[in-house]
Parts: C-alpha cells; structure tokens; sequence
C-alpha cells in the first residue's frame, strides 16, 4: 500500500526538555527504582521474583499471555526464566484463567498481567491465582498511566513502567519498577541514576528535537515512505544488561509526568460513539472490560469479528492513525530463541485476536474532525 504524504501517526506524544525535581507522588509511592529501558525494569522484577522464592527450581518459568510485546521475552530470558505462554480469553484483551491454571507448576514464580493499552487486566482473580500458588504477580504497565489516583491503579506485586517512544509518558528511553509489595525492593537490581555529560546532554535534546518534528502528519508520512526504516515494525531484539537510568531522563521525567496527566483523554468519546452505534461485527475492548474511561488509554482497540474487513479498515484508515499492532502472537514473532517459549499449549485464541485487531489512536493530534472520518469509513465498511 503507498503511503499518504500527511499521515497521522498511530501513537505518541511530543517530549517537552524543560528540567524539574522527581516527584514521587506520581507513582503514590516513594519506592521506585529506575532503568535505563522498560525492558530492562522488567527483567528486574522478574529477578527479584525468582530470587524471592527459596524453593526455586533450576528452570523458573514465568506466564505471560501469547499475544504481547516480544520484550517480555527478551526480560524473561534475561533473568533467567523460561517464558510460557498463556492464550487469551476470547473476544477479549486478558488472558484465560482456566490456562493459567492448568499451566502453573512447582517451577512457576511469576505471572506478567499486561495493561494492554491502559486496559487492566482481571487483576482480582490474577492475585487470588498467585496468593495460592505463591507467585509474583508483576504489572506490566508500559501501555498505561494513571492521570488520577495512582494508589488505585495498580495491583500487583509490582508494576512495571517505560518511558520509551510511543508509550504514555513519552522520554525516548528509560523505565521503573514500582515497588508495591514489602520485602520485594532488597531483591531488585539497583545501578541507580546514570550521571551523563554535557555532550550526552546536548545528544538528547537534539533527539527529542528531531522526534518532536518527525511526529509531524507531514514529516510521519515521509518516514513510512523511506525504503528500509520499517517505522512499527515488531522486532525481538535481546536485552544485553540492566543498567540505570541516564541523568538527561530522570531531570525531565516530573515535566513530562505533569504534561501528559493534563492532556485531553479522547477514549471517552470513541467509547460514547461506539455505543450509539453498536455494530455487530466491532467487538469494543475497553468497553467489554470494564475499563475506567477516567484514565486514557494508549490507543483504543477494536476487535473486527472478519478478519478480511479488518484488512479493508486498516488499508482506509492507516493516514488517520489507525494500527495493527503486533501483527502476530509470540509464538509466531522472527527472532526468538528456538525452544525459549511454550511447552505446547494450545494458544488458538492468540493467534486470531491478532488478525482481528486494529487500534484507533487517541493522542493529541485526533481531533473530532478526524474522528468524524474514522467513524465515517468504519460504518461503510464494517456493520
């Protein structure tokens, strides 16, 4: 498909350089330790998980659900845990509690629930699930961002964040694990905030410079024309080390925090829209689950019932923003470890919700005109 010149982008919002004190009480608790990616902030948790266990076997799994981010992959391998893979409950965004159930062992430590989008996952039966088992119950929570009260957003064990390109709270890099279980913090790995120099410094502001300008419609539309750049694409790429957060992050971080808790949250109207409407053939997401529309969501994911339609969607609605996401399940993702992942469960459900699934963005850049225009080719297209 050729790319339109002036192309919304699918996520992502500007980065701002301005410098102010970390203020804890974005994160409802002073116990937050910092890395340099939310991978890296991942595969520490997950330590501090397999390290909490006295009983711990010599290959420590962890469940996480088959359709994610292939960086969850990268964290458990990095810490030393083989990955298995949980399918999802149909027409839905969590994972199934029966699978879980049946794939839980002696060598299990850890489950990652996935705040897909900003959605949560089944939280209440997840940590009743772990409290019997005696596993660590990690949030993944990369996707979202609590713009309220933290201390009722997250659930876990501990909740894990990035700041990378394209998430809520956008710094081109870093991450953190929140800490919300006592005696969890003395088993994490803790390299601390990574001074950096005034060349360093200058680098990063020079990046955010050019990523602010690049996220442009016009500039975005480019990019995706470029031969090579491969702009979204899915990719396993090994995490190397778990290393701190750079000092050029962690001195904007609080700007950042503040900018994004401000920004106008759109979800609601494309819930009330969908509502009106209600089409047989778009399963809603977030609506379905319940989601807090208080809090903004990433993107907002729909769920076409004909995976063909879902094509045709993609192919009118891609210059508004529109995506796919991860184009396949786990399993099915180039580049992972033969032999890392699975112990040959069934995983059905993963591997449609990925031909089924499109997102529809919700950033600064939609506006209700461009709304207007998604909701206009979605009713000629779907029912």
């Amino acid at each position: 498909m050729t790319a339109h010149i002036n192309t919304l982008r699918p996520v992502g919002n500007p980065v701002l350089l301005k410098k102010s004190k970390l203020d804890y009480r974005y994160f409802a608790t002073p116990h937050v330790e910092f890395y340099q990616s939310g991978t890296a902030a991942l595969a520490a948790a997950l330590i501090a998980a397999k390290e909490t266990r006295t009983d711990t076997h010599t290959k420590p799994e962890v469940l996480l659900p088959a359709y994610a981010c292939p960086d969850l992959i990268s964290a458990s391998l990095h810490a030393g845990l083989t990955p298995v893979l949980i399918d999802l409950t149909p027409d839905s965004c969590w994972m199934s509690l029966e699978t879980i159930e049946n794939a839980i062992t002696e060598r299990t430590v850890a489950m990652i629930a996935v705040r897909f989008l900003g959605i949560a996952e089944q939280m209440t039966a997840l940590r009743t699930l772990c409290q019997r088992y005696d596993l660590t119950l990690i949030e993944d929570s990369a996707q979202g961002f609590p713009t309220g009260q933290a201390e009722k957003y997250w659930q876990g064990d501990l909740a894990i964040l990035s700041f990378g390109r394209g998430k809520p709270v956008n710094m081109l890099g870093g991450g953190a694990v929140v800490i919300l279980k006592p005696g969890l913090k003395e088993h994490l790995p803790t390299p601390g905030i990574i001074p950096t120099s005034i060349k360093a410094s200058a680098a990063y502001a020079s990046k955010v410079t050019l990523y602010n300008l690049l996220i442009r419609p016009f500039a975005y539309g480019m990019a995706t024309r470029l031969p090579g750049l491969n702009v979204g694409e899915t990719v396993f790429k090994p995490l190397n080390q778990i290393a701190g957060m750079p000092e050029t992050i962690s001195t904007r971080l609080n700007s950042n925090i503040d900018y994004y808790t401000r920004l106008p949250n759109i979800a609601p109207e494309i819930h009330s829209r969908l509502r009106e409407w209600s089409p047989s053939e778009l399963i809603d997401l977030p609506g379905l689950s319940h989601h807090d529309f208080n809090n903004p969501l990433l993107r907002y994911p729909l769920l076409v019932k004909s995976a063909s339609h879902r094509d045709k969607l993609y192919r009118a609605l891609s210059r508004y923003g529109a995506s796919l996401m991860y184009q396949r399940p786990l399993y099915q993702i180039s580049g992972i470890p033969s032999g890392s992942i699975n112990r040959g469960l069934k995983l059905p459900v993963a591997g449609a919700f990925s031909q089924q699934l499109i997102t529809i963005p919700t950033h600064t850049g939609v506006t209700e005109a461009i709304l207007d225009q998604i909701f206009s080719i979605i009713r000629e297209i779907v029912q």
